[in-house]
């Protein structure tokens, strides 16, 4: 039977506390009542029947009163369990009540046989505050109904009681009293019970709200850890497995069926197998273990190059005792991987600052040390081309111009370094290349060291300064040649390559695409990482003192550069090295090769040259060197002195020989200025260092033709006579 009334109760779930206490009150009183007076029809019914005193017959007036109570109390039940409470309850105790009059006027017996009658009317009025609604004023109204029932049947049946004036007053006062007294002792117990009642509401409303705050910060938690970005672990005092979170599964990738209440066993063993180092792994977890106050943070690096940033601090509760411990774990692969790629572009940067430094080093002195030179090796070749072999100075005139030469290439080299030589890119192909040096190599390296040369059959085009990439190629064979002293084998290899978005990420300065890889390979001694740290460094060498400048190598990382392409080198010791070289391949056909000219024969012409060059050393060689070979000469010191020179003097000029760097105008302007006032006249820029005024990022316009310096008397005079042999 509770478990029936628990099931109807359901219905006043979202009741009040108040509401649910009398509603389940009020059931535990139908029930009692639908059953006694069930019990009541019967048993009055058979005492009528078979009393030996009595008619033998029913008394239908009391059944047809208490079969009607019956009813209505079993309606006032019906309307209960269709959560009508206040309905219900009002109809079951106005029943309740009628009955028990009703009975009183049927049999209309004396007074004190139904003294408990009327004690039942009391009780039942005294149960009034426990199912009536909230309103007090319905205690009042039962009880004054109730005295008013009392007084009624009293008057209407006076003469059946047969009882004295004064005795029916006295007994009328006596219960009036009484049941005034029942109905104030109702109300004072209404209100006690009512702030009880109220007191314990409000504190079941507490305690709700307390249990609802609990699930509502325990949820929020739940969301939180859910949703962080960081692996959440929870184990109590043993290492036993409280709370996880789908992070930290996800991190470790741990499948379900390991996350188990035993971290000691396969969990522990699983992320132990993922460490770099297992053993350092566990015995760090057992003193931490060991040490169970200690709060601490770490770095653990994982397989796979992943690095998670490890966290830790004990659970302590109220009286200090240690509970447990919480577990953190950051993945910082990609803030490490972002350290990392940081640290390498500084230093690129740093290596970018040195070039720029070097670069305005060598653009400083570039200008005036190459006019030095042009006039040495200038002057030195005039007087070489007029003394004959056996004279002897001839072999120190000599001397000086190979090292007027050697210092030219010093020039170049740091230029080329600095990415400030001035280059003029087409299309090559590798291949023909490399076999066009293929003799110019084996001479170079020796014989002890095999030269091969593995060509891809369709590797497309490079567009490239040809001689720079002549440099690029004979100064890693020298440095190979240097690294196998024993002899060994020298590998040059050409091959195509797609790089994509993986690669460019991992190496910054690789844009993706297609390219034309060079890789050449020694099998020599190798270097050490630290050697590969510094290997592209201007002036850093590890050959001994005197042996090397230590710009080799530095001006191959600054001409691959300065044509688009990127370098990276493979090394270790006792392992050979190779340097791979990534150019932008291109399609179409490969531009001709420049052909060779005989230097000892000199081709003059009797055109007529305007010079203009602001060293006076260089430009009397210039004038010497040009007259020598059969050319009228106009020589001036600047710009503005030229100009005004053609502007009185109506004498044809074929070419304009001008320095690029002049005092006032520049090279560039006075051409302009001149080709204005002399259309069709050919112009050739002579410099050893352009300062950008006639190139783009060190590659040399178009139609624009050059001469660098210091240039000698046969590369004048060839220089001279392609220009004015070009077609107009």
């Amino acid at each position: 039977m509770p478990k029936t009334i628990d099931k109807i109760l359901k219905r006043y779930e979202g009741a009040d506390f108040t509401l649910q206490m009398k509603a389940r009150f009020l059931f535990s009183l139908c029930l009692p009542i639908i059953a006694i007076m069930a019990i009541i029809l019967v048993y009055s019914s058979y005492v009528n029947l078979h009393y030996a005193g009595g008619s033998r017959q029913l008394n239908y007036q009391m059944l047809a009163s208490v079969s009607f109570t019956l009813i209505i109390v079993i309606c006032g039940f019906a309307l209960l369990v269709r959560s009508r409470y206040a309905l219900a309850a009002h109809l079951i105790l106005i029943s309740c009540m009628a009955l028990v009059w009703v009975v009183m006027a049927v049999d209309r017996m004396p007074v004190l046989p139904r003294l408990d009658s009327v004690v039942f009317s009391l009780g039942l009025l005294s149960m009034t505050p426990l199912v009536v609604s909230r309103r007090k004023r319905s205690i009042f109204a039962y009880g004054a109904l109730n005295i008013v029932c009392l007084y009624a049947f009293t008057y209407l049946f006076r003469a059946e009681l047969d009882m004295p004036t004064p005795l029916l007053i006295d007994y009328l006062a006596d219960i009036t009293l009484a049941m005034v007294f029942i109905t104030i002792a109702a109300y004072n117990i209404f209100s006690i019970n009512q702030k009880a009642l109220d007191r314990a509401q409000e504190d079941i409303r507490e305690r709700r709200r307390a249990e609802e705050e609990l699930a509502f910060q325990k949820s929020m938690l739940e969301a939180q850890n859910e949703s962080s970005h960081d692996g959440i672990l929870t184990v109590d005092e043993d290492g036993h497995i409280i709370a996880h979170n789908r992070r930290f599964r996800e991190m470790w990738n741990i499948p379900e069926a390991l996350i188990e209440r035993n971290m000691d066993e396969p969990l522990l063993q699983y992320a132990a197998d993922q460490v770099i180092d297992p053993r350092a792994f566990l015995n760090r977890i057992k003193e931490i273990y060991r040490q169970r106050e200690s709060t601490f943070e770490d770095e653990l690096a994982l397989k796979g190059d992943r690095t998670f940033e490890r966290y830790s601090a004990p659970i302590n509760g109220r009286d200090g005792r240690y509970l447990g411990r919480v577990w953190y774990f950051h993945d910082i692969t990609e803030r490490r991987r972002a350290q990392q790629d940081k640290a390498r572009l500084e230093d690129q940067l740093r290596q970018s600052q040195k070039m720029e430094s070097i670069g305005r080093l060598a653009g400083g002195v570039a200008h005036d040390f190459n006019n030095l030179l042009t006039a040495i090796m200038g002057n030195t070749e005039l007087a070489l081309m007029t003394m004959d072999a056996t004279h002897p100075l001839h072999h120190k005139l000599g001397v000086v111009m190979q090292a007027a030469q050697s210092a030219g290439d010093l020039t170049r080299q740091l230029l080329a370094f600095s990415r400030k030589q001035l280059i003029e890119p087409k299309a090559i192909d590798l291949n023909e290349l490399i076999e066009h040096m293929h003799k110019m190599l084996t001479r170079l390296i020796g014989e002890d060291i095999q030269l091969r040369h593995v060509p891809h059959a369709d590797i497309g085009l490079i567009k490239a300064d040809r001689g720079q990439i002549e440099q690029i190629i004979v100064n890693l064979t020298v440095n190979a040649r240097d690294a196998m002293p024993q002899g060994g084998r020298l590998t040059i290899e050409t091959y195509p390559m797609t790089l994509d978005e993986s690669y460019a990420r991992q190496h910054h300065y690789v844009t993706p695409g297609e390219y034309v890889v060079l890789a050449i390979s020694d099998t020599g001694s190798g270097m050490s990482d630290e050697v590969k740290r510094h290997l592209f460094e201007p002036f850093f060498t590890t050959k001994p003192l005197g042996s090397g400048t230590g710009l080799g190598l530095a001006m191959v990382y600054g001409a691959v550069k300065q044509n688009l392409g990127s370098i990276e080198v493979y090394s270790e010791p006792g392992h050979g090295t190779t340097f791979k070289i990534y150019f932008p391949r291109l399609s179409g056909a490969a531009d001709a090769p420049a052909q060779s000219v005989d230097v000892s024969a000199l081709q003059g012409g009797a055109e007529t040259i305007l010079l203009v060059e602001d060293d006076p050393r260089v430009r009397e060689f210039t004038v010497s060197a040009l007259k020598e070979l059969g050319y009228t000469v106009l020589p001036y010191p600047r710009g503005e002195e030229a100009l005004n020179a053609l502007e009185n003097d109506a004498r044809k000029i074929d070419l304009l020989l001008t320095d690029v760097i002049l005092p006032g105008m520049n090279g560039r302007v006075l051409a302009e200025a001149v080709l204005k006032m002399r259309p069709g006249v050919k112009v050739l820029f002579a410099s050893g260092y352009t300062d950008n005024i006639i190139v783009r990022h060190g590659v040399l316009e178009e139609g624009i033709h050059f001469i660098g310096k210091p240039f000698s008397v046969h590369a004048l005079a060839r220089k001279i006579r392609e220009v004015l042999d070009l077609p107009s």
